[in-house]
C-alpha cells in the first residue's frame, strides 16, 4: 500500500480534517478527500465518521491508523539507514554501565573503538542497576547480574559464578571457615540488596544450603565490597572477573572453594549489553556489537561459568521486573 497515503491519513487524524490534512501534505482538499475514499474502497470499509462540522475515526480507522504510523515510521528508518551506509556513523551515544565494569574494561573498549569510528562520541554514566537507565536516560546498558526486564534487547555477552573470598590476613587472624555454618562466627561483608542478605551456596552434587549473612559492613557498591575484602575486613559474596585477578595474585583466596554461590532462584548470573529500542540508530548498534564481542573475547575462561551459545537474544515482550543481582 502507498505510504504516502498512509501519510495523509495520518494527517486527517490529527487534524480532524481533510482540508487541514491537505494543507500539511500540500495537495488539494479535493484530492484529499479522493484518496481517502479511494482508501475505503481498497479496504471495503469505512475508516472515516464525516459529518459537516466534525470527522472522527471509525473502529476500523483506528487500527489502520496504527499501521499507517508504523509504515511510516519503518520507511522513515530505512531512508536513515540507507543514508548512514552512505557515510561515517557519527553523533553522540549514551551509556549506562556497572561502575565495575567501566573502570577495568571501559577505557580500553573506547580506545579501539574510537580508532574505528572517530565521529562518534560517547556519554557514560556509572550507576549500580544500569538497565533502569534505559527508560529515556540513556541509549545503551552494560548490566552484571540477572538477566534484565524482558522489554529490553539485546545480548549476553558471557555468564559468570560467585564465590565466597577473603584476604590471607583476614583468615590468619580469624581462621578460615569449614561449613557453611561456620560463617555465622565470621564478618561477612554485604551488599545492601534485599535479594543479598541470604547468600545461597551450591555443592557440586548441586545441594544448596542458605546462609542468612549478618552484615558486618553493608553497602550498595560491589566495587567498595571487593576493596573491603582485599584489605582484610571481612569476607565477601563476589562474582565473575571482579575478585577473579585478585584471587589469581593471591590478595584474595576463596572461600568454601568447593561451593559456588548463586542467586535466589537459581538464575544463572551474566553479563549483557542491551538497549531499549528493538530498531536503534547505527551507531548505536554499532558500539552493542563491539562492547559485546570485547567482552566475549577478553574475559577469561577461569573468571566466567561455562556459557551458553554468545548469539542468545533477549526477546521483547512484557514481564514484571527482576530483582538487581551480581
Amino acid at each position: 500500500m502507498d505510504v504516502e497515503l498512509a501519510a495523509l491519513f495520518i494527517a486527517v487524524a490529527e487534524t480532524g480534517s481533510l482540508a487541514a490534512a491537505a494543507r500539511r501534505q500540500n495537495i488539494s482538499a479535493s484530492f484529499a478527500s479522493r484518496r481517502v475514499s479511494q482508501l475505503e474502497r481498497e479496504l471495503n470499509t469505512r475508516l472515516l465518521n464525516r459529518t459537516t462540522r466534525s470527522l472522527s475515526l471509525t473502529e476500523a480507522g483506528r487500527m489502520f491508523l496504527q499501521w499507517a504510523r508504523e509504515a511510516v515510521d519503518r520507511k522513515e528508518r530505512l531512508h536513515e539507514q540507507i543514508a548512514a551506509l552512505r557515510s561515517a556513523p557519527e553523533g553522540c551515544v549514551r551509556v549506562a554501565i556497572d561502575a565495575w565494569i567501566a573502570s577495568s574494561y571501559l577505557p580500553d573498549v573506547l580506545k579501539q573503538f574510537s580508532a574505528a569510528y572517530p565521529e562518534i562520541t560517547l556519554s557514560v554514566v556509572t550507576c549500580d542497576y544500569p538497565p533502569d537507565m534505559l527508560d529515556g536516560a540513556c541509549d545503551l546498558a552494560v548490566h552484571a547480574g540477572l538477566p534484565p526486564r524482558d522489554d529490553l534487547v539485546g545480548q549476553r555477552a558471557y555468564d559468570y559464578r560467585r564465590f565466597l573470598c577473603a584476604a590471607p590476613a583476614y583468615l590468619e587472624r580469624h581462621g578460615t571457615p569449614r561449613t557453611p555454618a561456620d560463617l555465622d562466627r565470621h564478618k561477612c561483608l554485604v551488599h545492601g540488596s534485599p535479594a543479598e542478605r541470604v547468600w545461597m551456596l551450591r555443592s557440586k552434587t548441586g545441594d544448596v544450603t542458605s546462609v542468612a549473612a549478618q552484615p558486618y559492613v553493608e553497602t550498595n557498591s560491589w566495587l567498595l565490597l571487593r576493596t573491603m575484602a582485599i584489605e582484610g575486613l571481612g569476607i565477601a559474596h563476589l562474582g565473575g572477573p571482579l575478585p577473579g585477578a585478585d584471587i589469581r595474585s593471591g590478595l584474595l583466596v576463596r572461600v568454601l572453594p568447593e561451593l559456588d554461590g548463586i542467586p535466589a532462584g537459581g538464575s544463572r548470573l551474566g553479563v549483557w549489553v542491551i538497549h531499549a529500542d528493538a530498531h536503534p540508530p547505527r551507531r548505536v548498534q554499532l558500539l552493542a556489537r563491539f562492547l559485546a564481542r570485547y567482552l566475549r573475547a577478553t574475559i577469561s575462561p577461569r573468571e566466567a561459568a561455562p556459557r551458553l551459545p554468545p548469539d542468545t537474544l533477549l526477546k521483547r515482550n512484557t514481564t514484571r521486573r527482576r530483582r538487581p543481582a551480581r
